[in-house]
């Protein structure tokens, strides 16, 4: 059995951010780039997990895990 297919961040963590989020956030950083997300990924997780971001409402627990899960992975593009 051919092992999972890890996330990447055009195809699954990118579309997680809506273009609410990403204007919200536009002071801070590009939630569009690559770089700059893996740059902020610790914190970006931290918010997740305690509810702060996005800043209309938590993600369900499959985002928050599939963002997790790209992170373990090393933010691969």
């Amino acid at each position: 059995m051919p092992a999972p297919e890890q996330p990447s961040f055009e195809r699954d963590v990118r579309p997680l951010f809506r273009e609410l989020d990403v204007d919200s956030m536009s002071w801070l950083l590009d939630l569009t780039q690559r770089d700059q997300v893996a740059e902020h990924a610790d914190s970006i997780v931290t918010q997740l997990e305690i509810g702060s971001m996005p800043c209309d409402g938590s993600w369900d627990e499959e985002q928050v895990a599939l963002f997790r899960q790209w992170v373990a992975a090393g933010c691969p593009e």
